[in-house]
């Protein structure tokens, strides 16, 4: 690490994750480790997150129709 920070990655670890000139990583700590990972390898992990969270919810249409219907009938004289 130099002085303003800056971390430099190995080249075959760069390879390792096709890695390719200044791209963006994710930097958190995880159980007491500094993990990175690619803006990709984020992404796919929220897209995953989100799609077990609406499997346990059921369809987020059929609750938005119900949710609507809903509100139909509250307003209804």
């Amino acid at each position: 690490m130099d002085k303003a920070g800056r971390l430099v990655m190995p080249s075959d670890v760069r390879k390792a994750l096709n890695m390719d000139g200044e791209q963006e990583l994710l930097i958190y700590l995880e159980d007491g480790r500094v993990r990175l990972q690619t803006i990709d390898e984020g992404l796919s992990r929220v897209r995953e997150i989100a799609k077990r969270k609406r499997k346990r919810r059921g369809s987020m249409v059929d609750e938005f129709i119900a949710e609507r219907r809903a509100e139909s009938l509250r307003d209804q004289p």
